[in-house]
């Protein structure tokens, strides 16, 4: 399995990140899914306030390591997306989302 894609993809899967998944109840295809209906969300609401927003204007980030090949990929950047998702990520609910940061229906979409 060659390409960004497909290591992105194999990387969404992988055991270290089956915690993160497990929790937040996530594969591939339903965070493409998920992003998809955010991007949607997003140029809806622009348009709510009379504004067009471009596809050039929505991003989204995912880390992402390349290497000699996938194996020495996810050799060489296991231990850094084990640290970052499982340690770096972790937050008190009441930091990530703090009371009356949402409104109960954004909270519900959550």
């Amino acid at each position: 399995m060659a390409g960004g894609a497909a290591v992105s993809a194999a990387w969404e899967t992988a055991p270290c990140k089956q915690r993160v998944a497990k929790n937040n109840a996530a594969t591939p295809q339903r965070e493409g899914v998920r992003i998809a209906r955010f991007m949607a969300m997003y140029q809806q609401q622009a348009e709510k306030y009379g504004y067009t927003a471009s596809p050039q204007q929505l991003g989204w980030a995912t880390p992402v390591y390349v290497s000699d090949s996938d194996e020495a990929a996810r050799r060489e950047a296991r231990p850094h997306i084990e640290a970052f998702y499982n340690k770096f990520l972790k937050m008190p609910v009441e930091m990530l989302l703090p009371p009356g940061y949402l409104s109960l229906t954004s909270m519900a979409s959550i």
